[in-house]
């Protein structure tokens, strides 16, 4: 027959229940707040720069050019910017991490669980 757990069982369980759910909810909110002060701060270049600004690989701020106002935002005249190089580049360095992580990972749980258990 199956024993009932115990109220100190069981309040160990509802609170390690809670303080994991607590944990990942933080987790969450963290990425949240991150995506936050990222489109914050990069709103203004948006703006200035139209959608071009994640499609064009020119970076070229025109560093003795005069101070312009551009939808109320202040952008130095002629300067342009975009960011396609930094994403690509982002995004074959975290291809090159996952080639080489997901196997090596895999090898070292199938070697704990099925040799070395």
């Amino acid at each position: 027959m199956r024993e009932e757990k115990s109220s100190r069982e069981h309040l160990a369980d509802r609170t390690y229940k809670f303080i994991t759910a607590s944990f990942s909810g933080i987790a969450f909110l963290f990425i949240l707040a991150v995506a936050s002060v990222l489109a914050y701060f990069s709103f203004p270049s948006i703006v200035v720069n139209g959608l071009s600004f994640f499609t064009t690989t020119e970076w070229n701020p025109k560093l003795n050019s005069n101070i312009i106002l551009i939808h109320g935002i202040q952008a130095m005249q002629g300067s342009t910017y975009g960011i396609l190089v930094f994403v690509v580049g982002t995004l074959i360095s975290s291809g090159l991490a996952i080639l080489l992580g997901v196997p090596a990972g895999l090898g070292i749980a199938i070697f704990l669980t099925q040799i070395a258990p």
